[in-house]
């Protein structure tokens, strides 16, 4: 038995996923590291600390530098003892560098391991408690976004656990060391250079603050509009169908346009710090040796060595607060990282802690299977001001069956989620073996519960492991066996037979293959009570009379609920009750309903008990595998495009930057003007160096006084340009980053079918590429190009600069320190968002999150949440041995910059020693140089991510470019008035990837206003006859034509404005019914939806609801039989010239059925109708029988039923018998 879930109740939980007051206030530290063991904190604390050393082995490359300094001047005459002094220096360099490689190469591996358990853990909490929330949470959050939301607040707290924030932080510490050095060396001079630094603190507490509500705004944003792009994925039929592409692709650009704002206003936030940053940097060089100049005339005593003060004192401070500029700019990416990560920490925080315990704490050893509803009254708790129960009341005694029968909406399947335990009434009891159901534990119960319901789920994985899923312990054999008892013969004669993947949804196999298997995975559960929801409502007759031997057969060992519209699947049940209204009208079995000629009579009257057969099941094409390696070849491919033709992507990317050309050319010459600044601070840096070693007196003062100065125009200019470069690259990502969405969205809603059977092209996949990889093009885009574009202005004019001075040495200098340039600009090492969340994972969050109901019905919560972690877990040792060489390269960008100083010294030393380099140019075009490189080593700080970058681009360009062999949106074609005459000629198809054709020569005709019946076996092709008609596919061979002209000659908007289709499952959207109605005739009017609505007998569910109620995420706030109705009711306010209905009215019962028929015969559309149900099509002016993908026979109802030979003639006796 699985242990019990820790389900919530209604209250805190009901409520939507997240309050923003909440989350920013619960964002703290304490929080982000609330699930580290004490191992992983261990390998935090030693990974930080020896990154700290890795970080503080700069000052003693500072301390070996300002000794270099001080021998340059200390002895004018002795070039032999300078030169001697540098290269010992500059060896101490090289050592430095090779035992900092080391050691942050182990740092790095530390942290990671580390990170890696953490994000674990809180992909486990986190997962653990939404799979185990109860119904009416997930009628308030919507799945969609939820499997997108994980990866999103996970991949953000792995960050702020791991490497993005912990090789930060030591910076940040070192930064902080700077000072406590300088106040060591001089206490005067760190006091002065302290003044500006209260400012700069307060602008990164102001930061922080707007950050996480910036962040939180943008999440929000985010996962709001991936549900929508969701919902749109899977739900690409119903658009097309509706030529509705339009205005999902608007409501889809609405909700990014605040997202927008957002990124906007993250780029001047992130401008102004950095702007203060540099800002200071540059004041404080130029005021430190003008103090110091002060200090020096006026013989003041250094207060920490308590002796005189050194001219030495003051370049050594200076040079150390020098070394903090290039430090102060990684507090920027701290604070990033750790706000995203707080903020994410807190989310994820506020859904585990709403947890509360549902239901209570009786666990059953067995149960006998009684049931009593006491007078039930029930609501959905986002429709309270709609009763759907109304004091329901009957007994079903051990062993025994009931049948509830009733009109659609009525209530039937509310009263099999009520046992199920999704809701508890809120009147009246529910009893199971005489216990109040409240008092089980819920989880437990279920064990002894099983559900096949109207809507068969089946998981991404093989039809064995789906089946496997009612009882884990259960053999092959067992497996076979209840695949046979199911009718699912069907298996034998897939290519992998049982090891067949049968894709998301079980999109891979008919309606009728993916019951067989859900009936198949109840009955070996092997259930004391048996809920059979419309469960043979997508079987044809001669499969659905097989299984209902089966399961009447089984029925009598356990007690079993039966919900149907087929009266033939109840008349058995020991008794029957008929539900109108929220309250039994009849109750009794078969035989007394009959005699009582009320409601259950008029039923049986008017259904034709005449249903679809089949005298031998048809073997099914062999099945396309979309096994997992699938999406992860792909995602190989796109690695080895990278790798081949990496330039070729970057430029892709930058020629769609330029589209923001007026933005970028404001950013270009703000970032050039502040570049050009760097070279020249270097300069005066440089000759206060000079200046401080040479000049005396009033002399020494004026010279700094004037390079104070110098110093301070350019750090407003510094300022003003980097303010302004920030801002509008912020404009340029924001409006690049909507521009690529909604370009791809765009395009990707009017492809053909083809596109969307790929693998690759699951919702789930399509929606994260959406959000998460159209966020990394753009960050190519934000600071990063920033610093690169500083780092170009400066070191071209430095390149000049230096030439004048010394063209030799300057050359040389240049050449060191563009070689590290080069290495620190050669993009992130760790690529790290693009390894957090393998496409596998993402897999089993969609799929479980999305059939959260049948995940609970089987109660499998535990079996999905190992799955996932064990998938988790298995992608992270892969990703940690791929780091080993990433941290080892990460370690020597760090590293070289003590080679490239140890060189310049050295070899500038020899320069000197050969009387080719005065001192004086050695110093300016050693501090020129190492000036102009500034922003390369910001540049190394921040996250790069251009290889991901690069990788997201890929998959954004597939989408846009791809050529689809039906375009949805071309402006090509006839525009002709359409009247409705059909053909088909000689047409056969065969879907992409499959060895078998799903049609073969089909050829039939139907006049324009006249009626067209379909019927044929479970996978025989009938439903591919609707999608060709409405071009989701063009077919392979033969000619489709609407008034004697073919298909594809049409303009297919133009087409499909004519044609409407509505399929067996029904898509509404969420949103209001108006906005549903709409979707299909954007200028509708309210009263012309409610015509539609009356007309297709959903008059019923407009004065429950009204136009303006929310119908939930794909309606599910509405009954099987409400949605296909509102769907029917959609496709009349278009009022077309031919409608396709594809099983549309499946779960209608008997009257509305009728009443519609009658409506749309008084429309004089061109009907073509797909059934199952005989009395569905017998009043049709023709019908065919589809058989094997060929068209067997065709003719009236009185015609075939003469066909003694016949396959039609069959079903009228089998509906007879």
């Amino acid at each position: 038995m699985s242990k019990s879930h820790n389900n919530t109740e209604e209250g805190e939980d009901s409520k939507p996923l997240v309050k923003p007051d909440d989350i920013t206030s619960k964002a703290s530290l304490k929080l982000l590291f609330s699930h580290a063991s004490k191992w992983e904190l261990t390998l935090l604390a030693i990974g930080s600390s020896m990154v700290l050393i890795f970080r503080l082995f700069v000052i003693f490359l500072f301390y070996q530098m300002g000794e270099v300094v001080e021998a340059v001047y200390d002895n004018p005459d002795d070039d032999d003892e300078l030169y001697e002094q540098m290269r010992d220096a500059a060896i101490w360099m090289l050592i430095g560098g090779v035992v900092s490689l080391l050691i942050g190469w182990i740092a790095v591996i530390l942290i990671l391991i580390a990170a890696k358990g953490i994000s674990l853990k809180w992909r486990s909490v986190y997962f653990h408690s939404i799979i185990n929330k109860p119904a009416k949470w997930y009628d308030r959050n919507n799945p969609s976004e939820l499997s997108s939301s994980i990866d999103m607040d996970i991949d953000a707290i792995e960050q702020g656990v791991g490497l993005k924030f912990f090789l930060q932080l030591p910076m940040a510490i070192s930064y902080l060391g700077l000072f406590i050095g300088a106040a060591i060396i001089n206490l005067q001079l760190t006091l002065v250079a302290l003044i500006p630094i209260p400012l700069q603190f307060l602008g990164f507490v102001v930061y922080e603050k707007v950050t996480i509500d910036s962040t939180f705004n943008k999440q929000e944003k985010y996962k709001s509009a991936g549900g929508i792009a969701e919902e749109s994925f899977e739900g690409v039929k119903t658009i097309a169908s509706c030529n509705a592409q339009k205005p999902r692709t608007e409501l889809y650009h609405s909700e990014l346009e605040t997202l927008k704002e957002e990124t906007t206003k993250t780029g001047i936030y992130q401008g102004f710090l950095y702007a203060l940053t540099a800002a200071i940097f540059f004041i404080m060089g130029g005021t430190i040796f003008y103090f110091g100049s002060i200090f020096i005339r006026d013989d003041r005593y250094n207060w920490t060595l308590d002796e005189q003060m050194e001219r030495k004192d003051v370049v050594v401070v200076s040079l150390c607060f020098m070394m903090t500029a290039f430090y102060q700019g990684t507090f920027v990416t701290v604070i990033n990282v750790l706000s995203n990560a707080k903020v994410a920490a807190a989310r994820v925080d506020e859904v585990v802690q709403s947890n509360k315990r549902y239901g209570g704490y009786l666990k059953p050893e067995s149960i006998k299977g009684d049931i009593d509803f006491e007078n039930v009254h029930f609501r959905y708790p986002t429709k309270k001001d709609v009763p759907i129960l109304k004091g329901v009341s009957f007994k079903v005694r051990e062993k025994e069956s009931l049948a509830i029968v009733g009109e659609t909406g009525s209530g039937k399947s509310t009263i099999i989620q009520l046992i199920e335990g999704f809701y508890y009434c809120e009147k009246g009891t529910v009893l199971i073996d005489g216990v109040d159901i409240k008092k089980y534990d819920i989880s437990a119960l279920r064990e002894f519960v099983g559900l096949v319901s109207q809507e068969p789920i089946l998981f991404n994985t093989t039809i064995k492991e789906n089946i496997r899923i009612g009882r884990m312990d259960a053999t092959d054999e067992e497996i076979e066996n209840a695949a046979r008892e199911a009718e699912a013969a069907f298996i034998e004669d897939l290519e992998n037979k049982f090891d067949t993947y049968v894709g998301i949804k079980g999109s891979l196999l008919s309606g009728g293959q993916k019951q067989r298997v859900a009936i198949a995975r109840a009955l070996l559960k092997n259930p004391s009570i048996l809920l059979l929801d419309e469960a043979t409502s997508a079987l044809d007759v001669k499969t659905e009379k097989k299984i209902q031997v089966t399961l009447d057969k089984v029925s009598q060992n356990r007690t079993t609920i039966i919900v149907a519209q087929r009266l033939s699947s109840v008349k058995n049940a020991n008794k029957i009750i008929v539900i109108s209204e929220g309250v039994i009208a009849e109750e009794g079995n078969h035989e007394s309903l009959i005699k009582l000629n009320g409601r259950y009579a008029r039923y049986c009257e008017i259904q034709t008990k005449t249903e679809e057969v089949l005298e031998e099941e048809i073997p099914e094409e062999k099945a396309k595998s979309e096994k997992d390696q699938d999406v992860m070849s792909y995602q190989t491919s796109i690695s080895q495009r990278v790798k081949a033709d990496k330039s070729k992507y970057m430029k892709g990317i930058q020629v769609q930057l330029l589209k923001q050309w007026d933005w970028m050319l404001v950013a270009a010459i703000g970032v050039i003007i502040a570049g050009l600044c760097y070279p020249c601070m270097g300069y005066f840096y440089g000759d206060d160096v000079i200046v401080t070693a040479e000049d005396e007196g009033d002399e020494y003062q004026d010279n700094t006084w004037e390079n104070m100065w110098g110093t301070i125009v350019l750090a407003v200019i510094v300022f003003v340009t980097i303010v302004i470069s920030f801002s509008a690259l912020g404009r340029t990502a924001a409006l690049f980053t909507d521009d690529i969405r909604m370009r791809g969205m765009n395009a990707i809603l009017y492809y053909d079918q083809k596109f969307f059977d790929k693998p690759i092209n699951n919702p789930a996949l399509l929606s994260y590429t959406f959000s998460k990889d159209c966020d990394k093009i753009s960050s190519i885009g934000g600071a990063v190009l920033i610093f690169q574009l500083l780092t170009i202005s400066s070191l071209i004019l430095a390149i000049v600069w230096v030439i004048c001075i010394d063209w030799e040495y300057g050359l040389i200098s240049v050449g060191l320190f563009s070689a590290m340039v080069v290495v620190n600009m050669g993009g992130d090492v760790f690529r790290q968002n693009d390894k957090m969340t393998p496409a596998q994972t993402t897999h089993i969050a969609f799929d479980c999150l999305t059939n959260i109901k049948t995940v609970s019905s089987l109660n499998k919560q535990d079996y999905f949440h190992v799955r996932y972690v064990n998938s988790c877990r298995d992608a992270n040792k892969e990703i940690v041995a791929s780091y080993i060489p990433d941290a080892f390269r990460f370690a020597f960008k760090i590293s070289v910059i003590f080679l490239v100083w140890g060189f310049a010294f050295w070899i500038g030393g020899a320069r000197v020693k050969e009387n080719h380099l005065s001192r004086d140019n050695l110093v300016h075009i050693f501090f020129i140089t190492l000036l102009s490189t500034y922003s390369a080593v910001v540049l190394s700080y921040l996250p790069q991510d251009t290889d991901a970058a690069i990788k997201s681009a890929i998959k954004m360009s597939d989408i846009i470019e791809y050529e689809p062999e039906v375009n949805g949106d071309s402006r090509d074609g006839i525009t002709d008035p359409i009247s409705g005459k059909v053909t088909y000629e000689k047409v056969s198809f065969k879907y992409e990837g499959r060895l078998n054709p799903v049609l073969k020569n089909v050829s039939f005709e139907v006049l324009a206003g006249k009626t067209l019946g379909i019927t044929g076996s479970t996978g025989s092709g009938k439903s591919t006859i609707a999608q060709l008609l409405l071009r989701f596919y063009n077919p392979t061979s033969g000619n489709i034509r609407i008034d004697d002209i073919s298909i594809q000659d049409y303009n297919i908007r133009h087409l499909r404005e004519y044609v409407c289709w509505v399929g067996q499952e029904p898509i509404l959207f969420r949103g209001t019914m108006m906005y549903n109605l709409r979707l299909a005739n954007q200028l509708a009017t309210e009263e012309e939806a409610r015509e539609s609505l009356i007309k297709a007998q959903a008059g019923d569910i407009l004065e429950k609801y009204g136009l303006d109620s929310d119908v939930g995420l794909r309606g599910s706030k509405l009954s099987g039989g409400q949605k296909q109705r509102v769907a029917i009711a959609r496709a009349l306010i278009r009022k077309p010239k031919i409608l396709v209905l594809d099983e549309a009215t499946s779960a209608l019962d008997t009257v509305v059925e009728s009443k519609l028929q009658e409506v749309l015969k008084q429309e004089k559309f061109t009907v073509i109708s797909i059934a199952h149900r005989l009395r569905t099509i017998k009043d049709c002016d023709e019908i065919i029988v589809i058989e094997k993908g060929i068209l067997v026979e065709k003719g009236t109802h009185e015609e075939l039923s003469k066909n003694t030979s016949g396959y039609y003639y069959q079903l009228c006796q089998l509906s007879t018998a």
